[in-house]
């Protein structure tokens, strides 16, 4: 078996000119031209290598080689024309004879290459597996590039598809839409959908170059999200999805309640978060439907559905609970002691909430919340 991977590590702008038509791409002036290559620069230097690329990006293009590798600028806006079937198609023959049509810097002409060596691979009985690194800042697109190397990838080994090809490559893509629910956030303006987790995936293909499997494994995720972030950044996507499908959530029998009702949804300027969440609330509640029937797709019946969004609700009733210190059961006799965590009586219908929605007793929740227990030496809990 042959196998492809790729590792993922670590408002709108200002109106430009409209994006090139794949022509445009490989006739550009010389101006712009012959910087698709970073390597072919007359001098290198930070300076020359920054007005090269800033050169480009004015002319929406947001891509340049440097040898092997490929230097992606975030555009912050749809760029359509360089995203067309011609180019999908041109860049998957990037290696083939006659297919020189691509244009000269391209995500996809990573894409395709990779796939080129595992098509060599097959014809020659070798094992050629390919890597492609997706790195970069927060913002830089490495979420929007993953997706486009892997839809290109997915598109080419389906070019001659059977049924299982076909169902496999449409569960991997939806896959994702899961994966970016419950593990991106929006992190600033022009990072609405920021992955908060690294992800490696594997392609594995036949000797015929077909898709035969997949497997996503993800690391790393920043579980503190849920309880901590940077002023003017926000929880997981799920969340807010589930709040502004009040009557969507209702099939699950879940408790309705705004997004400003949590505070670890809210607590960061919530006047200003409900004024942006209001006019999201349409498209975070089809977002919602849409996750809904894609888990639904993927093999999710409807009843772990139900438990799967209790679980998240849950967890949002959670936050608003508050702590105290107070002191120790008995502390007269026994003489002081060390003070213990204690929840507010206001506190305590958030708890019964939670404890309702996991199906576990209150007060054993209330407990669980306040105490710990250390099993040390494979002794008993203490």
């Amino acid at each position: 078996r042959r196998a492809l991977s790729w590792d993922r590590r670590a408002p709108a702008a200002q109106p430009r000119p409209a994006a090139p038509t794949k022509e445009a791409l490989t006739t550009l002036h010389s101006g712009v031209q012959q910087h698709a290559d970073l390597t072919l620069l007359p001098s290198i230097s930070d300076e020359s290598i920054i007005r090269s690329l800033r050169e480009r990006f004015m002319h929406d293009h947001v891509y340049t080689s440097c040898y092997s590798l490929l230097v992606a600028v975030n555009p912050l806006k749809l760029l359509p024309t360089l995203y067309s079937a011609d180019v999908a198609r041109a860049c998957a023959a990037v290696a083939a004879p006659g297919g020189t049509d691509a244009p000269p810097a391209h995500i996809w002409r990573v894409s395709g290459n990779a796939y080129a060596g595992v098509r060599r691979g097959c014809e020659l009985g070798e094992l050629r597996s390919q890597t492609i690194v997706v790195t970069g800042e927060s913002g830089a697109g490495k979420t929007e590039s993953a997706r486009l190397l892997q839809s290109h990838l997915l598109s080419m080994s389906a070019l001659a598809p059977g049924l299982h090809t076909s169902t496999l490559a449409q569960t991997l893509l939806e896959s994702t839409l899961l994966l970016e629910a419950f593990g991106n956030a929006r992190t600033s303006a022009v990072s609405p959908n920021s992955s908060r987790f690294g992800k490696f995936t594997i392609l594995v293909y036949d000797d015929e170059a077909q898709l035969t499997g997949a497997f996503v494994e993800t690391y790393l995720l920043e579980s503190s999200r849920l309880a901590w972030r940077e002023p003017g950044q926000r929880n997981f996507h799920a969340l807010y999805m589930l709040c502004a499908a009040r009557a969507s959530a209702a099939r699950f029998q879940l408790p309705s309640q705004p997004a400003r009702f949590f505070r670890w949804l809210s607590e960061d300027e919530p006047l200003k978060l409900d004024a942006a969440l209001a006019a999201e609330e349409e498209e975070l509640s089809e977002r919602f439907d849409a996750l809904n029937m894609t888990l639904t797709r993927v093999g999710v019946p409807d009843a772990q559905l139900g438990l799967l969004w209790a679980i998240v609700s849950a967890l949002a009733y959670l936050g608003n609970v508050r702590f105290a210190s107070a002191p120790p059961p008995n502390a007269k006799a026994a003489g002081g002691g060390v003070e213990v965590a204690t929840i507010g009586s206001e506190h305590m219908p958030s708890v019964a909430v939670a404890a309702s929605l996991l199906g576990v007793d209150q007060a054993a929740l209330a407990h669980a919340l306040t105490h710990r227990e250390v099993h040390a030496g494979g002794g008993g809990g203490v």
